[in-house]
């Protein structure tokens, strides 16, 4: 739930999910996962750093990392790239792709995609990074006449991927940019009510008319980032 309440804020704040990247850090030879938890925190710094020189403001993303049989420990990113910076972004993510690890670079494995910023497109991204979560894992949603009761995320969150273990890892799974994180979002009086008579499809899952804030929301990027 965290995860979608970082989506919905995200957009709610016009800050929607446009690019996807997905990181293979130990086919790039990052063998234990201390070293791809570095690896991580330093790329992490580094695309935070990039991403306030160029647009003067926080950036806005969220990783889930996994573990399978075929690609070993990687991970999986939603960001938000502004149209005007999307093609220095890309020259700056192939550089870094380059400049670490210890095998040859590859697309394959260090690899990004720019779409729109669509209800669909980050509805299927989304799906795909939360394919690790049981579809009998219950989320709170609002119900007009109980209030707020478990449901099934599978059913709230349209979630289309089907069921796949995402493997077994010491590492924390999601990272969140502090911009969406549970904390921020939480002290800024963030929340998404999940309708459970939104019905089907879309409007169960991005119904931004269930986003609202408490507090002094306005001055949030100024004030906290």
């Amino acid at each position: 739930q965290d995860a979608h309440n970082a989506l919905s804020a995200a957009n709610y704040w016009g800050f929607g999910f446009n690019c996807y990247v997905d990181l293979g850090w130990q086919m790039m030879g990052f063998d234990n996962e201390s070293d791809i938890e570095a690896a991580y925190r330093k790329f992490v710094k580094a695309f935070n750093t990039w991403f306030y020189r160029a647009t003067g403001h926080a950036a806005f993303f969220f990783f889930v990392f996994e573990h399978s049989k075929r690609r070993g420990v990687h991970s999986h990113g939603m960001l938000h790239i502004p149209a005007s910076q999307q093609r220095v972004f890309q020259a700056w993510f192939e550089r870094y792709g380059r400049s670490i690890g210890n095998i040859a670079y590859s697309t394959r494995i260090w690899r990004l995609r720019l779409r729109r910023a669509s209800e669909i497109h980050q509805m299927i991204r989304f799906s795909y990074l939360m394919k690790g979560v049981a579809p009998d894992t219950n989320v709170g949603v609002f119900a007009p006449d109980q209030g707020h009761v478990p449901a099934p995320i599978s059913r709230m969150l349209k979630l289309t991927q089907g069921y796949r273990p995402s493997g077994q890892l010491s590492l924390k799974r999601i990272r969140f940019s502090r911009s969406v994180s549970p904390t921020f979002l939480s002290r800024q009086g963030f929340r998404t009510e999940l309708d459970v008579r939104a019905g089907k499809g879309f409007e169960t899952f991005y119904h931004f008319g269930h986003c609202s804030f408490v507090g002094e929301s306005d001055e949030w990027m100024r004030e906290e980032l």
